[in-house]
């Protein structure tokens, strides 16, 4: 898992995007994983977090990730 200053580097489970998100999301989704006893892969898909596509040759593009579709890398 790569941190560039308060953010975590996330791929989308199915796209394999590279996305940026802060760390308090971190936080949240592993808080989400232990409220719901389950690993992030079944949680609702109603829990979403603010992300940030990562381009390499444009500026970062803003959206919402479903926490269920999330890889950490």
């Amino acid at each position: 898992m790569k941190q560039a200053n308060d953010c975590i580097m996330v791929k989308g489970r199915y796209d394999r995007q590279l996305y940026s998100i802060k760390f308090h999301d971190y936080q949240r989704i592993m808080e989400l994983a232990k409220h719901y006893h389950e690993s992030i892969y079944n949680l609702p898909d109603e829990e979403k977090v603010n992300a940030y596509q990562v381009f390499p040759d444009t500026s970062d593009i803003r959206c919402s990730l479903k926490v269920n579709e999330i890889v950490f890398i």
